[in-house]
């Protein structure tokens, strides 16, 4: 069963309470989180890639896809990792023919880097029609249905960026 296929709405009937309310979409998020680590899973063993080089090909697909340049300090600050991590991930993609490294014209020194075709072409293959058919289902919702759940999640990723950002105590 596909993510899809679940049914997160209440029906028109339906009026749980505010906490059962919320203990629902908390589930719905966790159910999407499950889906899209299982999805992530197999995007990893098609394209033979690790996580993280896997979060940076995206990464630098959607800054390009966006017309924005990117460099390396912007994987490290994305992904979260150091930089000399950094440098072995785009190492990797650059020799597996993924990413391309090129001058930066703000500064000639530095280096942009730059999705290959090759890399397009492989995550437009993997994905397939994986993308359309959850367009489809969200095209379906109205302007105000968009804006609420665009600031409910925004508010819910928010959250996630403030959290676990110490150990806990040990007690």
């Amino acid at each position: 069963m596909t993510s899809l296929d679940k049914t997160h709405q209440p029906q028109p009937a339906d009026h749980p309470a505010p906490s059962e309310q919320s203990a629902r979409v908390l589930e719905a998020i966790s159910d999407l989180q499950d889906s899209e680590a299982l999805y992530r899973s197999r995007l990893r063993g098609i394209l033979d890639l690790g996580s993280n080089e896997l979060a940076a090909a995206q990464f630098l697909s959607r800054r390009s896809a966006h017309g924005r340049m990117a460099r390396a300090v912007d994987i490290t600050k994305s992904l979260g990792i150091t930089s000399s991590a950094t440098s072995v991930i785009v190492t990797r993609l650059v020799g597996r023919g993924f990413v391309s490294r090129n001058a930066d014209p703000r500064d000639r020194r530095g280096q942009t880097l730059k999705p290959t075709d090759a890399l397009v072409t492989a995550l437009a293959k993997a994905i397939g029609k994986s993308r359309a058919e959850p367009e489809q289902v969200l095209s379906r919702m109205s302007g105000r249905e968009a804006k609420r759940i665009i600031m409910l999640l925004g508010a819910v990723s928010d959250s996630l960026d403030r959290g676990a950002l110490t150990a806990p105590d040990e007690g």
